[in-house]
This record gives structure tokens, sequence and C-alpha cells, in this order.
């Protein structure tokens, strides 16, 4: 079974925040908690969490089904793409150029946010790569 775009949106939305997600096979709730990688300090086993009740509930349903995040090759492979698209410019050599530096992640996100136009046109191309990152995922496994 496929899930809707608007599941796989909200998906999206999760994971760009910093959190996991889970799937129930059936129903497609989706329960988001956060990513302990993404948020140090957060001790999802003190029973005390705000999250407790949901990774209760993942555990003890095998209904629900991980999903993974987009690997940081496959992230800067798309952050590539989209500068190299880009006409000859300042944006372009801007990002191009912290790509092949120090923290690329960091620096391409500060460069993007502080471009015109370009900064819309990534935040739709990334998007659309998350959204297909997930269909492809979810497609190749036989869970869903």
């Amino acid at each position: 079974m496929k899930l809707s775009y608007k599941i796989l949106n909200e998906i999206a939305d999760y994971m760009e925040a910093g959190f996991k997600c889970f799937v129930h096979k059936k129903t497609h709730e989706i329960i988001a908690i956060p990513d302990e990688n993404r948020f140090p300090g957060t001790d999802l086993n003190d029973e005390e969490n705000a999250w407790a009740a949901d990774i209760r509930k993942i555990d003890e349903n095998p209904d629900y089904i991980e999903i993974d995040s987009m690997e940081s090759s496959d992230s800067f492979r798309v952050m590539e793409d989209f500068a190299l698209s880009l006409p000859e410019g300042a944006t372009k050599i801007r990002l191009l150029t912290v790509l092949e530096g120090h923290k690329p992640f960091a620096n391409f996100n500060h460069q993007i946010h502080n471009a015109g136009k370009e900064r819309e046109q990534w935040f739709k191309l990334r998007r659309e790569q998350e959204i297909e990152w997930l269909k492809n995922q979810l497609g190749s496994r036989n869970e869903l």
C-alpha cells in the first residue's frame, strides 16, 4: 500500500525538524519522536518525557515501522545537483564554494537563506527530493 502525498509531506516535515518517524502498516498513523542524534541530551528512556507513551506504543506494536531519513551523502548530492543547475552567477559560485569547504551543510544552509529567488527554488526542490526518497524507500519495502 502506498502512502498519500499528505502523509509523505508530514513525514518529511517531522524529519526535517529532527524527528524519527514511525508509520503504522495498516492505519498509516505517524508517530514522531526526537532523534537523539539531533537533540543531544534528550533521554527517551525517561518515563516522564513527553514521548514516553508514543515510545511504548511503538515498542509494543510491531506494526509500526521506522522510516529512515536520507543519508548525508544523498543530501549532499541534492545540494550539489541544485547548485550545478543554477545559471552562472554569484549564488551558484557561493554554493559550489561552500560545498567544497569545511561544514558544507551548515554553510550551504547559511548561503541559501541569504539567496534571492534561488532560496524558494531550493526549498521546493529539496521537498520534492525528500518525497521521492520516501516513496522509493517505502516502495522497496514489503511492510506497507
